[in-house]
């Protein structure tokens, strides 16, 4: 057998060197690339798994938050105790709802604190062990190297409370590589519309309670305040509406029974409410609970008049007398008292005097003025979804988070000829209160709709808007700014859409502009509204 080798030539070497350190190159190349694929791999997982963790940690909030102020509302102790003699006030105490032995608190919103802090430990807890079956492992504040208030209860209005969870150390082990850093902060905004009154309950002794509503009315709204189409009879609606007040109290103030003076919580956190009816089966009832059981007089400010001074206009009604300080808070006039006084007794009267104005709009020739007597509006609200409003006596327009509120209009245009050429076109909807120089926007409804049965889930009380809060165009057909009387002008060419039958009429909804985020309410007179129901005036060619 011979033996045989190749032997390179030095010119052979140098044609052969380039090929050889390409493919070193090349190795590079792919080593380095699967290096980035396996960072982007890596970031991509601790993203996904700190994004679940995180929304695992609000979610749990939300739902622990309510769920627990729902219970403290459920579990007032009623151990009553005489603060002074003068005062007549009354406390409650919470502490039948302290039933971790572990919690040691003296107030409603730290047992709550502690309450969701079990909740999000063992919701966490729930995910944790998800990844660990799939091979990943997850640890949180290894070591408790975090101690203290990690988790706290803020309130910046009435009728919600923020849950602020700090920052945590958070390890994430994947297998082929691991992760050490922090688990973000995060907040939680629970909402408590719709949760019982326990201040109510409280003074009345377990007799009455109301359940928190905010109130949608605002100042210079007098054409809706407690007037006999509104508030009397059939038309009486039995739900509580609740405002910011100052002398009143706090959702958190109220579940541990403080006094006005006694809540330290910030003002704009503090709410009041009507109290109607006769809660403590007395003459009379006190009007606004932060006035309960400070001056309950027979007759005259903070209670209703008794049956002897019903006016005959309206026989089956009380008349609803306000102290000085609502009127002016409601801007429902001036008031000025006047006090006489005898050898035995003494009367102090309240005199109301209120003006109203006319508001003409116009300045230009319209063909077409109708008001329209089709509208509603429907509420975002958890609680309100399957709710109809249409005889709720006004229409709210809202942008808030978890709350957002939308009108729906239906004009009918009929009247006008199907050739023609709108020019101009604006409606006008009038006794607005609220936020001003806001900007609502109005979108064409692509859905028929049912005034007495659309809600925020459905459009005829049945079936589904294929997008909860109603269907409608893309782009919006017109504009306005929030006031007492605001003006909504139209896309003109978009309303002769409507006449010419190329869209069919299926009304308009308004609404704010990303109306699920904090911001602005605004609410105005509804169809019925004799002078002020909505109305549409249209200029065109034909």
């Amino acid at each position: 057998m011979n033996n045989k080798a190749f032997v390179f030539s030095g010119m052979a070497l140098l044609l052969v060197l380039p090929v050889l350190i390409m493919a070193a190159s090349f190795t590079d190349v792919v080593k380095t690339g699967n290096m980035g694929v396996s960072l982007n791999l890596r970031a991509d997982r601790v993203f996904q798994v700190k994004t679940d963790l995180e929304e695992t940690v609000v979610s749990a909030s939300i739902s622990s938050g309510r769920y627990n102020a729902h219970q403290a509302t459920l579990n007032l102790s009623l151990t009553f105790e005489e603060l002074t003699q003068e005062s007549g006030l009354e406390y409650a105490s919470l502490h039948s709802f302290y039933t971790d032995p572990e919690v040691s608190a003296s107030d409603s919103k730290t047992v709550i604190e502690e309450n969701i802090r079990n909740s999000i430990n063992n919701a966490l807890g729930e995910v944790i062990a998800d990844y660990s079956s799939s091979g990943v492992n997850i640890i949180i504040n290894q070591g408790n190297n975090v101690t203290g208030p990690d988790i706290s209860i803020n309130q910046t209005e009435p009728f919600t409370f923020i849950v602020g969870i700090d920052s945590m150390p958070l390890y994430i082990d994947f297998g082929f590589t691991t992760y050490n850093g922090t688990l973000n902060s995060v907040t939680a905004v629970v909402p408590i519309e719709g949760l019982m009154d326990p201040y109510i309950f409280v003074k009345t002794k377990g007799r009455s309670t109301n359940r928190i509503f905010e109130s949608p009315y605002g100042n210079n709204i007098s054409s809706f305040l407690y007037n006999d189409t509104v508030g009397s009879g059939s038309s009486l609606n039995p739900r509580p509406y609740y405002h910011n007040n100052t002398e009143g109290l706090s959702f958190f103030c109220k579940l541990d029974g403080k006094t006005s003076a006694a809540c330290t919580d910030i003002d704009a956190s503090k709410m009041e409410t009507f109290v109607l009816g006769d809660p403590l089966s007395q003459t009379s009832a006190s009007v606004v609970d932060h006035q309960y059981f400070e001056n309950v007089l027979a007759n005259g400010t903070a209670t209703y008049n008794p049956p002897t001074d019903v006016p005959s206009a309206s026989p089956n009604s009380y008349v609803f007398q306000l102290d000085c300080g609502h009127e002016l808070y409601y801007s429902l006039g001036s008031c000025t008292t006047t006090t006489t006084a005898s050898t035995s007794t003494s009367t102090t009267t309240t005199t109301t005097t209120t003006s109203s104005t006319t508001t003409t709009i116009g300045g230009g020739s319209f063909q077409y003025s109708q008001t329209c007597d089709t509208a509603t509006y429907i509420s975002g609200y958890w609680w309100d979804r399957n709710t109809y409003y249409d005889d709720d006596g006004f229409l709210i327009v809202r942008k808030r988070w978890g709350r957002p509120r939308r009108v729906l209009i239906l004009c009918n245009m009929s009247s006008i000829p199907n050739t023609a050429n709108v020019t101009v076109a604006n409606l006008t909807l009038y006794n607005g209160a609220g936020d001003n120089g806001q900007t609502v926007k109005i979108w064409r409804v692509t859905k028929s709709w049912d005034e007495l049965y659309v809600t925020w889930n459905t459009y005829d009380g049945v079936n589904f808007w294929t997008t909860a809060g109603g269907d409608f165009a893309v782009s919006a057909q017109g504009s306005g700014t929030t006031a007492p009387t605001t003006v909504i002008a139209f896309t003109a060419d978009e309303v002769t859409r409507f006449i010419d039958e190329t869209y069919p009429n299926n009304g308009w909804i308004i609404k704010f502009d990303n109306d699920n985020s904090w911001g602005s309410i605004r609410n105005y007179a509804w169809d019925d509204e004799t002078g002020t129901a909505p109305l549409l005036q249209i200029a065109y060619t034909n």
